[in-house]
């Protein structure tokens, strides 16, 4: 699995529909063999600021 895009058209912020997506990807088990990524590749992978990645 990876980085879902974000809606920025939602009226959902961006980082909340960060924060479900990362629960996604959590709870898939993604992360289990390595670990937690950088708040800079989070930022990369979704493109948001850090403060986004932050709130999330």
């Amino acid at each position: 699995m990876s980085a879902q895009p974000l809606d920025r058209n939602s009226p959902l912020p961006l980082w909340a529909q960060l924060e479900a997506d990362l629960q996604r990807r959590l709870d898939s088990g993604e992360f289990d063999d390595g670990p937690f990524p950088t708040d800079l590749a989070l930022t990369n992978d979704y493109d948001v600021s850090r403060h986004t990645v932050r709130e999330a």
